[in-house]
């Protein structure tokens, strides 16, 4: 595919220039491409240039594909909260499952939940709160969870492991931080 035309702008790109000059490149000269889906699902278009280099670019999703990817990764795993504080101890670490509609947390005695929405990476609280009342020690992992999601707060995650983290921010509360580990079903959470 040749692409005979190119309108741009003139600007003083300084270190990009390179970078620009090899963009000149992929479209004024004579190359093929082919789109394909990777290892993981993404749709890759793999672009040969005519000096037989070969180039990948991945698509951007549009953000409510980014959203649905979210709650897809949410819902895919069980969280398992970590911390380097040495001062806390966890006998049992706090575990989070997000369903669509609704976060179960469990961390060795009360089973709680509550409904959420997804917008912009931030997560609401839409109450309708419920779980078991029992006669437990406090849970300062507990409190701290529900302290945070008391009010919207951001997540991210981070893709640097095997497997995900979920970082949860709050101006109002530290951030948590949680291991995604395989989805457990059975966390002891009460019937809804």
């Amino acid at each position: 595919m040749l692409f005979d035309y190119l309108l741009s702008s003139t600007k003083a790109c300084g270190e990009l220039e390179k970078q620009e000059s090899l963009t000149y490149g992929l479209f004024l000269q004579p190359h093929s491409f082919t789109l394909e889906q990777n290892s993981i699902g993404e749709m890759v278009l793999k672009l040969e240039h005519s000096n037989h280099q070969h180039y990948l670019f991945k698509a951007k999703p549009k953000r409510e594909d980014l959203e649905q990817s979210d709650l897809e990764v949410l819902t895919k795993f069980t969280w398992q909260h970590i911390t380097d504080d040495q001062n806390q101890v966890q006998k049992q670490a706090l575990l989070l499952n997000f369903d669509p509609d609704r976060v179960r947390y469990y961390s060795g005695c009360n089973r709680n939940y509550y409904k959420y929405s997804i917008e912009n990476n931030t997560i609401f609280h839409l109450g309708h709160y419920g779980g078991t009342v029992m006669m437990c020690p406090i849970n300062l992992q507990e409190k701290q969870f529900e302290k945070l999601s008391a009010k919207p707060f951001h997540f991210k995650f981070d893709y640097s492991t095997t497997f995900p983290k979920l970082i949860l921010e709050s101006k109002y509360q530290p951030n948590m931080i949680f291991q995604a580990i395989p989805r457990k079903k059975a966390l002891h959470y009460p019937e809804t």
